[in-house]
């Protein structure tokens, strides 16, 4: 007689097993770049349209450096492909955002909760 196989549950992927303590019914949503632009837009009262846009005042900026450090935290994506859709901006322009905030967020004890705040909103939202 045959024995039956059992598998081996630790080989199957985390996608099918929810971490502990989340609602197995709630759906995870993709996170795009377009959804991280709109959240920081929306808290710094400003338009998506703004953020992608040519302004270099520092009221545009100052969200659009948010959103560029976020989509590059919490999507992993390349920085031509974040510039790709933060308004056509250079890998270049990105890479010395990215520079920027990470040195500001070390000095800048205002920055760091601003950043956590919006972190923490699209993490929750999306199920990251």
């Amino acid at each position: 007689m045959t024995e039956l196989a059992i598998p081996d549950i630790s080989s199957i992927p985390a996608i099918h097993n929810p971490p502990i303590g989340s609602n197995p019914d709630t759906p995870i949503k993709p996170l795009f770049i377009r959804d991280i632009i709109y959240i920081v837009a929306r808290y710094y009262r400003s338009t998506p349209q703004e953020l992608t846009g040519r302004s270099r005042q520092w009221i545009v900026l100052k969200p659009r450096y948010r959103a560029i450090y976020l989509a590059h935290k919490l999507t992993g994506r390349s920085s031509t492909f974040i510039g790709r859709h933060t308004g056509r901006r250079d890998h270049t322009t990105i890479l010395a955002t990215i520079n920027k905030m990470r040195k500001n967020l070390e000095k800048d004890p205002k920055l760091v909760l601003e950043y956590q705040y919006l972190h923490d909103k699209i993490v929750a939202e999306y199920g990251l």
